[in-house]
């Protein structure tokens, strides 16, 4: 909308001084008393005003003022009101005009003016100005008023403005009518008549009556009114927008309304037609649901004139005839006399300014060059002045300087909303002109207060106080309260089930259970039983389990919370109101909720909307970055975004919050970002260099992270104030397409890893450094502010072979999310010698090459409206034998073994919000190249049998089957001799001990057992046993050569026992 005003104001101001300059000498229209003589100067502008004497004591106004731009065109002077008012409104017009009471409003060059006389008619007040926004506005405007308090306006649309600040529309397509009852004034339409342009075709009024019941018409009534235009001696032929006058208010309180009325004798003559103003004006054109009285014929207008407006009880017409030439008044309150009233000129200054840019509320860019335009005519050279307290003070740009109608300004480092230019005669001071306020600023991260004034934002006041380090975010304090062994989860209000054992959770995981569940929501996380209460997602755990490792850095949610503080703090507070008041965010401690605030935020970069962002924005180059933070930082509406950076010579990433850009004082090519970079809380000195030659970027604080490509600006930080989709949580129906396009590896944090695509491009981690040769793939690596290898990668959807090796941890493990079915693999007896091979596509394989045994857990979860979970575990793979599963038609699973016969448990597990079924059958035998087709019974998973189709030799024909039963509802229903009834965790022996000890403990039944060793601070030392046994007695050695002396503790952990005894080792 400024661009646009600024055009329709330059554009008529350009246009007018196109004509040749050359000066003129004008004779006085239609002064009948002298003819005076006056100098004008062509393309200067100029009010043609009228003198109106009182009517009877009453003051009836000014009448018409007007502006009149002068010019010279092929030779030929251009002057005279008639050959302005002559011409069609158009967007761009020079002219438009309303008389009201004592002004009359007129828009020239992208302004609208209130000009307005004093008492003595004669006399022109200097006239009052407001923007003009054409943008949208249908045909330009057709219509102004003044409202009192302040200016309305209608386009040719029949859309009405309100001008007194906001230019805000008041309402819509109103087409040809326009009724206002505070200003009194009734809008019909207005075409001028205009002989030339008709020849002998004239103006009709055509005034239609209602009839009585007799069906004679009422002649003191109106019905409707229409215009047409008409041939001499014919009839009405059509509709027309004809001279129809209107704003008028009678002295008598009643609505009037002027009508001129071709008459038999080709004079046309103004009716008066008056209503009672509270009566409904229809919106259809020219009907008055009414129905007007006439109260009569007043004053005569010859034929031929042009009506121009109506003012209170008068009507102004310009015509040339017999009876003279210019403006007259025709007064109808004088029983019909009419007035001729004399024209006459009133000149402005001769010398003229008037600043066409900078436009309000335009952004000048502090450090740039800005070219500041003004027209001005009679001026040789100006003085140049900035104000940044809206015109109180100024500041010296440049004095006498030459009169060019321009001046490149370099742009001062000043942060302000109410600036100003001045430019004013060099000799004479009192000839100026002011621009409208407009705002200068740098590229610098500023809200609007509630003053209207800049805030910018300062890292040592709007960032938090406390670093990002393990000490402050993930102390020993804070994660000791999570067991997942025997501690109660806080949803279910119930202790946390087996399977947190069977994906190694351990309290110091990062992010906790809970956190989780608060970052992404019960729904994403629980099926809710209507009888059981909540049960976990099977997917959620694997979910959990994928991303959760030893923290690592909280940054992410420490420069997303300091941004959305800063840009809506009220909508912050609602959503996290556990943090409290916040009036400077540095003032806050550091306590238990504020922690865990920022960690919730980090957890929400796994969230499907923050990983496609991620993804489409890994490649971007630092050039193009820039760009983007520019125009984050010159906008003035926040909704901000954190800047993200990864270690492109080696596996980390990093956030924090750009606030500033500068070019560097040396070098073109160069531009610090400065940042907010919460591994330095309180320090306003770090900054990114760019370099935007060689597109790069460089950290001092990050030496060796530097590079061209994985420097991005996030989403904006509105999307984190909501729970995010995690998508490996979501079916492929909720998915968006985009990410349904992807798959999503999760793998061992501690392990070399290689993904080959079939073209043998390949992404993976290795010796510290990430390495990517597959387009459209990127690492998944969490943002911490440090080192971190990758947890995972996303990639294109295809098959792909996956080799894992150097293992640092004996537990390694490797998931792959696939739109609805999961697939994971992992074992807990790796070693740093061996390799794992495996391959993703239809379905998932395991290949050994190593000669150590390995003994692996397979699992696949079908996701719809419930999960359908397989789990193979404890199978034995030796050199060269491998596995291949897949899950079939949603409710089956196959899976194909090469090498050597062998045995495995089959777990069947079905979760939904009506069922929690468990299915267990341990030792199911397979022979040398042998397939299962695993067949369940889901609706009655835990009684019924599952069948086992057999195809022997691996050649697609099934050759056999086979039906197991639930051994945990065997077991359960069953009198077993010689088993245990208890449960029991014996003492070890001896006690104390040095090295060696044995432990007893006793089950009831065969179940999956954890016995671990903890020391006094509640670490754990070593797992002794995580695995299947049976019921009965079973002791176990621990040798403990490599443990220092002092007291330990020793926990059994069953699906329902928890136990635990105290030792001692002495040396």
């Amino acid at each position: 909308m400024k661009s646009n005003s600024l055009d329709l104001r330059n554009c008529f101001i350009i246009s007018c001084l196109v004509f040749t300059l050359i000066p003129l000498t004008i004779i006085g229209i239609g002064d009948s008393k002298a003819q005076n003589t006056r100098t004008y100067i062509p393309g200067d502008i100029y009010l043609l005003s009228e003198s109106i004497p009182k009517i009877d004591g009453e003051n009836t106004g000014p009448g018409i003022l007007h502006f009149h731009v002068l010019g010279n065109a092929n030779g030929i002077p251009v002057i005279g009101f008639k050959t302005l008012l002559q011409l069609p409104w158009r967007p761009g017009a020079s002219f438009s005009y309303d008389a009201y009471r004592d002004m009359l409003i007129v828009i020239m060059a992208g302004r609208i003016y209130g000009v307005e006389s004093s008492g003595n008619y004669n006399i022109i007040a200097h006239p009052l100005y407001l923007p003009y926004c054409i943008a949208a506005r249908g045909d330009g405007i057709i219509y102004v008023y003044n409202k009192g308090t302040g200016f309305q306006y209608v386009d040719a649309m029949g859309n009405v403005y309100d001008l007194s600040g906001a230019d805000r529309l008041l309402g819509e397509n109103l087409k040809e009518m326009f009724y206002h009852a505070e200003t009194n004034s009734l809008f019909l339409g207005r075409t001028i008549y205009d002989p030339e342009k008709f020849g002998n075709e004239r103006y009709t009024a055509i005034i239609k009556m209602p009839l009585d019941d007799s069906g004679t018409r009422v002649e003191s009534k109106i019905d409707s009114i229409m215009i047409s235009v008409s041939k001499e001696n014919e009839g009405p032929t059509g509709l027309s927008y004809g001279p129809i006058i209107h704003d008028l208010l009678s002295p008598l309180g009643k609505r009037s309304l002027f009508v001129a009325v071709d008459t038999n004798s080709g004079d046309l003559e103004p009716h008066l037609l008056k209503f009672d103003p509270y009566q409904m004006i229809s919106f259809e054109p020219f009907s008055l649901i009414s129905s007007p009285t006439i109260t009569g014929i007043y004053s005569r207008i010859c034929k031929g004139a042009i009506v121009l407006d109506a003012h209170r009880n008068g009507l102004y017409f310009y015509m040339e005839g017999s009876v003279g030439n210019g403006i007259h008044l025709a007064d109808t309150e004088i029983r019909g006399a009419t007035k001729f009233l004399e024209i006459d000129f009133g000149i402005t200054n001769d010398k003229q300014i008037i600043i066409s840019s900078p436009s309000k509320d335009e952004v000048l860019i502090s450090g740039e060059y800005y070219e500041i335009k003004w027209l001005s005519t009679g001026v040789d050279s100006v003085n140049l002045y900035y104000s940044t307290d809206g015109g109180i003070n100024y500041k010296q740009i440049s004095i006498n300087l030459p009169d060019t109608n321009s001046y490149k300004w370099y742009v001062p480092d000043e942060l302000s909303t109410r600036c100003r230019i001045k430019i004013e005669y060099t000799r004479n001071p009192s000839i100026y002109d002011e621009s409208e306020l407009f705002r200068m600023k740098g590229y610098i991260l500023t809200r609007v207060n509630s003053d209207s004034l800049y805030e910018a934002f300062n890292p040592i006041i709007d960032g938090w106080s406390f670093k990002n380090s393990k000490k402050n975010m993930w102390p020993g304090e804070w994660w000791g309260q999570f067991s997942y062994e025997y501690g109660i989860d806080p949803h279910t209000l119930q202790r946390y089930p087996i399977e947190f054992m069977l994906i190694s959770a351990k309290p110091s995981d990062f992010p906790d259970w809970p956190l989780f569940v608060q970052s992404f929501g019960v729904e994403q996380t629980y099926y809710q039983d209507g009888l059981a209460g909540l049960i976990h997602s099977p997917t959620a755990l694997l979910g959990w389990a994928s991303i959760k490792d030893e923290w690592g850095g909280s940054c992410l949610g420490f420069a997303v919370s300091s941004l959305q503080v800063f840009d809506f703090p009220e909508d912050f507070i609602n959503t996290f109101p556990e943090v409290g008041n916040i009036e400077i965010l540095s003032l806050l401690p550091l306590n238990n909720s504020i922690r865990k605030v920022i960690n919730q935020l980090w957890v929400y970069q796994f969230g499907e909307i923050q990983k496609e962002h991620i993804i489409q924005s890994y490649i971007k180059r630092p050039k193009n970055t820039l760009e983007d933070i520019k125009q984050m930082l010159l906008s003035e509406h926040r909704n901000d975004r954190y800047l993200g950076f990864y270690n492109n010579h080696g596996s980390g990433a990093h956030a924090v919050v750009p606030y500033k850009v500068e070019r560097h004082y040396l070098y073109s090519d160069w531009e610090w970002i400065y940042i907010y970079d919460n591994n330095f809380p309180g320090d306003s000195t770090k900054r990114i260099l760019i370099d935007t030659y060689n597109n790069s970027w460089y950290y001092d604080d990050m030496p060796g992270w530097g590079g061209n490509h994985g420097f991005f600006l996030s989403d904006p930080v509105s999307n984190y104030l909501n729970h995010p989709i995690f998508s490996e949580i979501v079916t492929s129906q909720d998915r968006r397409s985009a990410s349904s396009k992807i798959v999503t590896f999760y793998n061992s944090k501690n392990a070399f890893i290689t993904i080959t695509d079939p073209d043998s491009n390949t992404i993976g981690y290795s010796d510290s450094l990430c390495f990517n040769h597959i387009q459209n793939a990127i690492p998944l690596i969490p943002i911490t502010g440090n080192f971190h290898p990758p947890i995972g990668y996303h990639v294109p959807k295809n098959r792909y072979s996956v080799i894992m090796k150097s293992f640092t941890d004996s537990t390694t493990y490797f998931s792959a999310f696939n739109d609805s079915i999961v697939y994971s693999y992992n074992r807990s007896d790796a070693y740093f010698s061996q390799t794992d091979n495996l391959y993703c596509g239809e379905g998932f394989s395991v290949f050994s090459k190593d000669n150590q045994k390995k003994s692996i857990s397979l699992k696949a979860i079908i996701k719809e409206d419930s999960e359908k979970v397989f789990d193979i575990l404890n199978a034995e793979l030796i050199q060269n034998d491998s596995i291949h599963f897949e899950v079939s038609s949603h409710e089956n699973l196959k899976v194909v073994y090469f090498g050597a016969a062998k045995a495995y448990d089959l777990r069947i597990k079905l979760v939904a919000s009506s069922a929690d079924l468990l299915f267990e059958h341990s030792a199911i035998p397979v022979k040398s190249n042998e397939t299962h087709y695993i067949c369940p019974v889901w609706e009655n998973l835990e009684d019924q049998p599952v069948k086992i189709l057999i195809d022997i030799g691996n050649d697609d024909t099934f050759d056999d089957s086979l039906f197991v039963e639930n051994q945990l509802t065997f077991i359960k229903n069953k009198d077993y001799k010689h088993i245990p009834s208890k449960y029991d965790l014996l003492q070890n022996y001896p006690n104390p001990f040095n090295s060696t000890t044995k432990i007893e403990f006793v089950l009831g039944r065969e179940e999956i057992v954890v016995l671990r060793v903890y020391n006094t601070l509640g670490e754990e030392v070593e797992t002794l046993i995580h695995g299947k046994y049976p019921a009965g007695n079973h002791e176990i050695t621990w040798n403990a050569d490599h443990f220092p002396s002092g007291v330990y503790f020793y926990v059994l952990r069953t699906k329902e026992y928890t136990q635990t005894r105290k030792m001692i080792l002495m040396r």
